[in-house]
């Protein structure tokens, strides 16, 4: 990144702007800036380095393959030369610019004027034989739009060790180095009275990385500090941020350094276009501060603090998001940075009646920075912090507004009319505070309206599939490196669906597991641990780990009841669904995968080893957990539709190869579900393939078929997936899932296009394009 410097600016550091706005009055403003543009050889235009200023330099850099004609010699030497022809708009005059050889490029430097608003290029080649080739986008020129610099920005670095910008940095525009060089006094050699010494600015602008350095001194070595510059720095289009740092040093080797301690002093950068705007601000958080990580309670309103929370050393505040185009969406180095883009460009508040103020009465709370949060930066208001300033107990009204032309307007939210959020602070708990949504303690007569969508934590990583086989069974062998856990979600109107405290649940679990030896006489029942909030409803969890490796290998009994009234009425879940279901669910522990009771899983298998060799088939093992397959362990290789017909006898299928990659655990199966409709209406299958080669599975479904003298039959397949039963170290069997997150594919989306076509003697495969949505999982795992 050059520097550029503003001739004729004397003015003293502290100084403003106003010669500069003279000069720029009078047309006369020159930066040090040079754009480059390259016309590359592919006959395409490149800009390397922008933008284009008026008053700034232009650098063209010229393939001259692209005008290979006139090439006449003169005694063995070159004759000939291309030359730049160049006017500025408006009205400008046609001037040439002679290419010089640099390297494989011709190149010529050419200053654009400084009412400029644009250039138009083209080029001559010419050679002493009279030969002349053009080249001019077809006598269109080449068009390129200047930029005039913007009124450069003060940065100001004072005597007195203060540090500010004298206006907004903009993308584009220019920051003019104010620097006083009293800050920096430590190395001043001289020789015969002349300096030897200098200062070196240097800046990085975040987040392309872009560099530079300047001496602050040049020439004049008797004039003292009279003799500084202060240089202009063009800001880069994507610039958010630009750091500072300065070198002193002297011809005896010293060098001192002002960088606020290796800091560097670091300035937001604002969009180029337009007024900065505030476009949204919402999402509401009540978090409370009481463990690590916070808890984040949702949209709660009223939300509260009370003194007593002190003692268990619990705060509360809001937190509230907001979106400021230019601002907010852009990209950061790091949360300080964001930090002080938010310090310099927004104002954020929320607006009270529990203090007085100017706001229509209300008062005013700054709102604290947090973090930036996909495109939106995150802001808290403390209610801690509020209390300090407000002792009377009572329901209070709040907002929160944000700016970001300092203060000239505001976006709102929180705030519909006369009605707004709403706060309670006091001394306790006081419930008659809240007209409504009052806190977990108060008396409230909650019903549980639905409790279900059991699931379970299992393997290596701890994921959760949503569904239980009864029986489930647990190995001990898993213990130390697998989770084991049962989860249950519960529906509670006005607690789970209002960001309400979990401990207002009652959730637990009757079982007849204990801690030794086999099943108890009497069950036992077991409080669930609470997991997080999952929509409007709230996940509990039974954690088996010490069940399992304590008590003996067995079959167990249990089932789960969810209170929501400190244990009037329950609300019972076991195998059937309802709120009152007394039947029992049965959990199996098992000493490892090998220690297991036969089983034979054969409704709804098929496998299939060709569109005529189709028959039922069985699982040893029960169907596993589903889990979608996130980490390539296995993917569609191929996908094909075939006919056939032979002596009155046909068929039709879809088949599919498929590719076993690494994996936790042995595949036990891979196959094929289909969802087909016929003349019996809609059916599923699970089809079971064969590994025809290490690592290589081939299945697939016959949803047609006729037979001489038989009679035949015909389907649709609606949707297709693949899955793959994997049994991991420990024993446990999981199944993955190829299917698009649960959307699963269909035949005819994969075979929009023409595919490659197979002959098979009595009829053909014709396979998808690689382009298909079914092999992009493929594409995405093989590199």
């Amino acid at each position: 990144m050059a520097a550029c410097e503003l001739p004729g600016d004397e003015g003293p550091a502290s100084g403003g702007p106003a010669g500069f706005l003279d000069d720029r009055a009078a047309g006369a403003l020159t930066v040090d800036h040079e754009a480059v543009v390259r016309f590359q050889g592919d006959w395409s235009e490149v800009t390397t380095v922008a933008p284009i200023y008026a008053g700034g330099r232009l650098r063209l850099e010229y393939d001259p393959s692209r005008l290979p004609w006139c090439r006449a010699t003169y005694n063995g030497m070159p004759a000939w030369g291309i030359t730049a022809r160049w006017k500025a708009l408006p009205g400008g005059v046609i001037r040439d610019a002679p290419l010089a050889a640099n390297g494989a490029w011709m190149q010529a430097v050419i200053q654009v004027p400084e009412d400029a608003t644009a250039l138009e290029v083209w080029f001559v080649n010419t050679d002493r034989q009279g030969c002349r080739q053009v080249d001019s986008d077809f006598e269109a020129n080449y068009r390129f739009e200047t930029t005039l610099p913007s009124p450069p920005v003060d940065l100001v670095f004072g005597p007195d060790w203060t540090e500010e910008a004298r206006g907004t940095l903009r993308q584009g525009g220019i920051a003019r180095i104010r620097y006083a060089p009293q800050r920096l006094t430590a190395c001043r050699a001289t020789d015969d009275g002349a300096r030897a010494w200098n200062i070196l600015a240097s800046w990085r602008f975040a987040p392309g990385g872009q560099t530079g350095s300047v001496s602050l001194y040049e020439g004049d070595f008797f004039g003292g500090d009279a003799a500084i510059r202060q240089p202009l720095v063009p800001i880069p289009e994507d610039a958010t941020s630009v750091s500072f740092w300065f070198a002193n040093a002297d011809r005896t080797g010293c060098q001192a350094w002002d960088s606020d301690y290796g800091r560097n002093y670091t300035f937001p950068i604002a969009p180029r276009d337009g007024a900065l705007r505030v476009g949204w601000a919402g999402d509401f958080d009540f978090v409370w501060f009481h463990r690590d990580p916070a808890w984040h309670r949702g949209d709660v309103d009223p939300v509260w603090y009370f003194d007593s929370m002190g003692g268990a050393e619990v705060a509360t505040s809001v937190e509230v998001q907001v979106w400021a185009p230019g601002i907010t969406d852009r990209a950061y180095g790091s949360n300080d940075e964001a930090r002080q883009a938010a310090e310099a460009f927004l104002r954020a508040e929320a607006v009270t009646d529990a203090i007085p103020g100017a706001v229509e009465g209300f008062g005013t709370v700054p709102l604290a920075f947090q973090r930036k949060q996909g495109n939106n930066f995150v802001y808290a208001f403390s209610l801690v912090s509020l209390r300090r300033a407000v002792a009377r107990d009572g329901l209070y009204r709040y907002y929160v507004r944000f700016s970001a032309d300092e203060g000239s307007s505001w976006l709102t939210a929180g705030r519909d009319g006369d009605r707004m959020r709403r706060l309670v602070l006091a001394r306790t708990q006081e419930c008659g505070l809240f007209p409504d949504h009052p806190p977990e303690g108060c008396p409230v007569d909650r019903v549980v309206q639905w409790a279900g969508d059991l699931g379970r934590i299992a393997t290596h990583a701890c994921t959760f599939s949503m569904g239980v086989p009864d029986p489930v069974t647990f190995y001990k062998s898993g213990l130390g490196h697998d989770c084991m856990a049962l989860t249950v979600d519960v529906y509670v109107p006005g607690v789970t669906d209002a960001g309400g405290n979990p401990e207002a649940i009652l959730a637990e679990v009757e079982t007849d597991v204990g801690f030794s030896g086999g099943p108890l006489a009497t069950p036992a029942r077991y409080r669930l641990a609470f997991q997080g909030k999952e929509g409007n409803n709230h996940r509990f969890a039974w954690w088996v780990q010490e069940h399992v490796g304590r008590a003996d290998r067995g079959d167990y009994r249990y089932r789960f009841r969810i209170s929501a009234n400190g244990g009037k009425t329950w609300y019972v879940l076991g195998r059937q669904s309802g709120p009152a279901d007394p039947t029992w669910r049965t959990l199996r522990i098992r000493n490892d995968s090998s220690d297991g009771d036969p089983v034979s899983v054969c409704d709804g298998v098929w496998r299939f080893d060709g569109p005529t060799n189709v028959f039922s088939a069985c699982m040893d093992y029960e169907t596993p957990p589903s889990y979608d397959a996130r980490y390539c362990e296995f993917w569609a290789n191929a996908l094909g539709r075939g006919s056939m017909s032979h002596n009155g006898a046909s068929a039709s299928w879809i088949e599919a190869w498929i590719r076993v990659g690494p994996v936790e655990g042995t595949p036990r199966n891979v196959g094929l579900w289909v969802r087909a409709r016929g003349d019996q209406g809609p059916s599923e299958a699970f089809v079971l393939g064969r590994e025809v080669e290490p690592g290589y599975w081939f299945t697939g479904y016959t949803h047609a078929r006729t037979i001489p003298g038989q009679g035949g039959w015909s389907q649709t397949v609606e949707a297709f997936a693949f899955f793959m039963d994997v049994q991991r170290p420990g024993g446990e069997m999981v199944r993955l899932w190829q299917s698009r997150q649960g959307t699963n594919w269909t035949v005819e989306e994969n075979f929009r296009e023409p595919g490659f076509v197979k002959g098979i003697g009595v009829g053909q495969i014709e396979y998808c394009v690689e382009s298909a949505p079914v092999l992009q999982p493929k594409h995405a795992c093989v590199p």
